[in-house]
């Protein structure tokens, strides 16, 4: 693909900012377009955004299921699970996994299905929903496949037809460059059109941009009539019409503008083969030095052309080939090729059978001298049945030979007429359009009818001076401009020699691809005058804008480029606000709700009250915390907060290990017996039977004196008040302290 055609070279100026693409309205339409290195980071933090919200999202439907299913009376297990699972799940995925291990309940609670799968469900749906929710983020950029808007800085129109003088000056003046540029536009074209008109998949591929539609639709009927005369057409049917699709100046063109500034187009080309008996014939110069000629009389010349011999419409040198050179090889002499000429109705007056009012005549003149073919061709424009006498084509071990064929005639003429139509798509269908017309009568007649306001007047004439400068609006302009190359039946040729089959509706294939090539022009057309010049060589044929309408459509123009992320400012919005929305009520609801109920209620209400400390208490820190409180460890502190803390250097129990498979806290009371053991077991290897039965006994009486919970918990001020209950807390608690030190010590010691 042409470096002048892709958009992903970076060759184009882009807009950097908000914008309003007109396709989806003014508010669906806001757009922000960014860079690619900035687009990605903006993609990477809503996906991380959007996942952020969603977990926000869960916590606030934990909050509410959990005051739902709360319940201030007695309750099982399962019921209580489920609370610690909703209190303590931080996203949904987690939530799911461990209320799906909460059915292990179903043999052993009462309705555990219908208890914990509705709940399960909606974290599914959440979890699948913010999932995808990131996953598809990335939509928020433009639906229109990163549609972009052009600067049209550089904005200035190549005129090659009839429109204001000041182009008409600059042509003439800059010919040459003007001529350069065409050539170089017109091998982009064709390339295009080679590449993303035939294909199926041109909306998916790299190389079909940076046209808005990697191809305009149109139509083609293979069994038209004449468009001429009857007599003037080799077929009486099987002609060929093709006629595009209502284009649209937004949707197709990409001039981004409201619906009331638009205008469609459409255009509609008819070709037949023509018969060249007794509208040709030989010419023999009276000069000797001018070799013979095939002359065709479809009507007399016109302008540049009638300054010698007006009477003839078109002449082609006479069995001219490179072949009739002596000691002919196709390896020291160029090879024959075919050769197509054209001359439109602006270079000759068409005889009557061929003159039509409401369109634009072309004919097309192809020859091949010096070429042969190894099979017979019965398509009208390449007919070849003629026998090439005493040639013979060898291949491999053949020795006989096979004789070639030559055309059955020295040129065969097609005759094409191009007809156009613009239309105001905001009318009624059926008078939004003008009649088809001729080139000249389209672009000149008044728009007054179907744009009664003068701005859309001048928009349109603009949008029409764009159009009937583009390289290719007529079949025969594919070819006039990147010549030979754009026939398909070439790419078989090989030294002069076609050796493929040629199908007999060859001609219509060809001038299908000519009217693709001329669709090509039409796209690139418009973002031509947007971007100007691509080099400043050729800045002197371009004319700027002077006018209001052509500034307009300088500055709304656009194009599709992967180099750029364009994102719906509204798909944003809804994205940070409703995310936003569940992040702020993750973090305040709980307080809202407890200040309500506060507010509502002048005396505590149970239920209300037992839901706010059972949802301050499910917490993981806070179950920590009862659990060691009821073994008798520690003395708390912020118990109904986020964090509850100890009194300092107080240390908190191990896991009682004795039965693996139920593992639990070790009782206060147990720690301090364990000490004691410990320390008796130590002093035994030490000490003699005597003295370790003395330890025994006096561990039994300490055992006895072993604190409860409630003990343990009796403060000083207590223990002073009731001196027998204080004497036990002091031997147990002087004990346990001594029993641990020394422990400690031997331990260190060891």
């Amino acid at each position: 693909m042409s470096a002048i055609i892709n958009s992903d070279n970076g060759s184009y100026d882009v807009h950097l900012g908000f914008w309003i693409n007109w396709s989806a309205g003014k508010m669906r339409g806001a757009t922000f377009t960014t860079t690619k290195e900035s687009g990605g980071l903006l993609i990477a933090f809503i996906a991380l955004y959007v996942s952020t919200s969603g977990r926000s999202f869960w916590r606030v439907s934990c909050f509410l299921l959990h005051r739902l299913f709360s319940s201030h009376v007695p309750m099982d297990g399962l019921h209580h699970q489920r609370q610690v699972i909703l209190r303590n799940a931080d996203t949904a995925a987690q939530g799911m996994m461990t209320l799906i291990y909460a059915l292990k309940w179903r043999r052993k609670a009462s309705r555990p299905f219908r208890r914990v799968l509705p709940v399960l469900v909606y974290a599914v749906i959440i979890f699948a929903a913010f999932t995808a929710s990131g996953l598809f983020s990335s939509q928020i950029t433009t639906n229109t496949a990163n549609e972009v808007l052009l600067t049209g800085k550089n904005c200035g129109i190549l005129y090659r037809g009839a429109a204001t003088e000041e182009m008409q000056e600059i042509y003439m003046r800059t010919s040459d460059l003007n001529e350069q540029y065409a050539t170089q536009r017109s091998a982009a074209y064709l390339n295009y059109a080679s590449q993303c008109y035939p294909s199926s998949r041109a909306e998916q591929s790299e190389n079909c941009r940076p046209y808005i539609k990697p191809k305009l639709n149109y139509t083609i009927t293979g069994n038209a009539p004449c468009p001429f005369d009857d007599t003037m057409c080799l077929l009486k049917s099987g002609n060929l019409v093709m006629e595009t699709a209502l284009l649209d100046s937004q949707e197709d063109f990409g001039i981004n503008s409201p619906k009331k500034r638009r205008f469609g187009f459409r255009v509609k080309a008819q070709c037949a083969p023509l018969v060249t008996e007794g509208f040709s014939k030989i010419h023999q110069p009276e000069d000797p030095q001018y070799d013979p000629s095939v002359r065709f009389y479809y009507g007399e010349a016109l302008g540049v052309m009638s300054h010698r011999d007006k009477t003839f419409t078109y002449q082609v040198p006479y069995n001219v080939s490179t072949r009739s050179v002596a000691n002919y090889t196709s390896m020291q002499t160029p090879n024959p090729d075919f050769i197509i000429g054209t001359v439109t109705d602006q270079f000759f007056t068409p005889i009557p059978r061929l003159q039509r009012n409401d369109s634009d005549a072309t004919l097309l003149f192809l020859s091949a001298p010096g070429v042969i073919f190894t099979k017979q061709i019965d398509d009208p424009w390449f007919a070849a049945h003629k026998i090439v006498q005493g040639a013979k084509l060898y291949y491999g071990n053949d020795t006989q030979g096979t004789s070639p064929y030559e055309r059955d005639a020295p040129v065969g003429v097609m005759g094409c007429i191009s007809q156009y139509q613009f239309c105001n798509p905001t009318l009624p269908a059926e008078s939004q359009c003008e009649p088809f017309a001729s080139s000249n009568t389209s672009y000149w007649d008044s728009d007054e009818k179907l744009w009664p306001e003068k701005k859309d007047q001048e928009f349109v004439k603009w949008g029409k001076n764009i159009i009937y400068a583009s390289l290719a609006l007529a079949p025969n302009s594919a070819y006039t401009t990147a010549g030979i190359s754009a026939l398909l039946v070439r790419a078989n040729l090989k030294a002069g020699v076609l050796s493929a089959e040629v199908p007999k509706n060859q001609w219509q294939l060809e001038v299908a691809h000519s009217f693709e090539v001329m669709l090509a022009s039409l796209q690139g057309s418009f973002v031509d005058n947007t971007n100007g010049p691509l080099s400043p060589e050729y800045a002197p044929a371009f004319a700027r804008p002077n006018d209001t309408a052509w500034r307009y459509i300088c500055e709304n123009q656009k194009i599709v480029s992967a180099l750029y992320y364009s994102f719906s400012v509204l798909g944003l919005a809804i994205i940070l606000v409703l995310g936003g929305i569940f992040i702020i009520l993750e973090n305040a609801l709980e307080a809202f709700v407890n200040w309500l109920d506060k507010r509502r209620s002048r005396r505590d209400d149970p239920k209300k009250t037992y839901a706010r400390l059972e949802w301050q208490s499910n917490t993981t820190l806070q179950l920590h915390r009862l659990a060691y409180e009821e073994a008798g460890y520690g003395t708390w502190q912020d118990c109904a907060g986020s964090l509850p803390v100890t009194l300092p250097g107080e240390k908190l129990g191990m896991l009682d290990l004795r039965d693996q498979k139920h593992p639990k806290i070790q009782h206060a009371g147990y720690r301090l017996r364990t000490v004691i053991t410990d320390r008796t077991m130590v002093d035994s290897e030490t000490s003699s039977p005597k003295d370790v039965d003395v330890d025994n006994r006096r561990l039994e009486s300490q055992e006895e004196h072993v604190p409860t919970r409630e003990s343990m918990r009796i403060s000083p001020v207590s223990s002073l008040r009731h001196s027998e209950e204080g004497q036990h807390q002091q031997v147990v608690t002087s004990t346990d302290r001594q029993a641990e030190s020394d422990y400690q010590q031997e331990q260190r010691v060891a």
